[in-house]
């Protein structure tokens, strides 16, 4: 995965883009119009600002091909998917009287594996590396889903270099920003930036609707998830087919047949 080095901008500039925000999610930074503009675009693709604004819960139900074991196919499943904004959410994956369920509600881990009546929770030392991982999924899944990032999560986007190498080396990143901005970047791609969050965003370059979320693993190997088939639903464009590669490799499918948008559900739908 590619990454751009250093700010696109002078530092004047820098300094009046980092006070840029969207009018609809005001801890978004961005660090060049470029990238300011892309996720606009990206936002308008998918909904109008009353469709997004009014977002309180999302529940996603359908069919999931899973990879639990490396040399195994892909299990196929029934799941569903639900979230309560800002911080509940939780996936259930059910085969039978197996369930495999991931999520959290706050700052509760409710990931576990059932077998009828038999309950597996992880352990105590790992759960707090549970919790980091699901929110960044989470913040990955919402922003490639619907141009959506929670309010509590500050995130900033930045435009990238087509090429490092197109930069005489004589001259600063800084001081190339003008040329950069008008011709020499890479086109509907930004990197995003947060607390412990790195990705790649882009977007379609025919409809400007997020397309794909790109990010590096914990063993390095790149991770992408693919946004496709998107339809209308209550006022936003959602996706209804997501899949997630590995080294290029599918470890997770989904595939939903109703998206359901501020459906009623409560706290109590997200327990252990």
């Amino acid at each position: 995965m590619r990454r751009g080095s250093g700010w696109l901008l002078t530092c004047a500039v820098v300094s009046i883009a980092l006070l840029t925000r969207t009018a609809a999610q005001d801890h978004l930074l961005f660090t060049d119009p470029a990238a300011e503009n892309l996720f606009r675009y990206s936002r308008m693709a998918v909904g109008t600002g009353p469709a997004v604004a009014g977002l309180r819960s999302l529940v996603f139900k359908g069919r999931s091909r899973v990879l639990v074991e490396n040399d195994s196919p892909l299990l196929a499943a029934a799941v569903e998917i639900k979230l309560m904004l800002p911080d509940h959410y939780l996936r259930t994956d059910t085969i039978g009287a197996a369930q495999r369920r991931a999520g959290f509600a706050g700052n509760t881990v409710l990931s576990s594996i059932r077998d009828g009546a038999k309950v597996t929770y992880p352990p105590d030392q790992l759960r707090k590396q549970i919790l980091q991982n699901g929110r960044l999924h989470v913040i990955r899944f919402l922003l490639g889903a619907i141009t959506y990032v929670t309010p509590e999560t500050v995130l900033t986007f930045h435009s990238i270099p087509k090429s490092v190498e197109m930069v005489d080396p004589r001259v600063s990143p800084r001081t190339t920003t003008a040329v950069d901005i008008t011709g020499n970047l890479e086109p509907y791609t930004a990197n995003v930036t947060g607390d412990g969050f790195d990705a790649r965003f882009i977007i379609d370059s025919a409809t400007r609707a997020p397309a794909r979320i790109e990010f590096n693993a914990s063993d390095t190997h790149e991770m992408v998830l693919k946004f496709e088939n998107r339809r209308m639903v209550a006022g936003l464009q959602l996706p209804f087919h997501i899949v997630t590669t590995n080294a290029g490799r599918v470890i997770d499918e989904l595939t939903f047949d109703e998206i359901l948008v501020n459906s009623e559900i409560a706290k109590n739908d997200f327990v252990r």
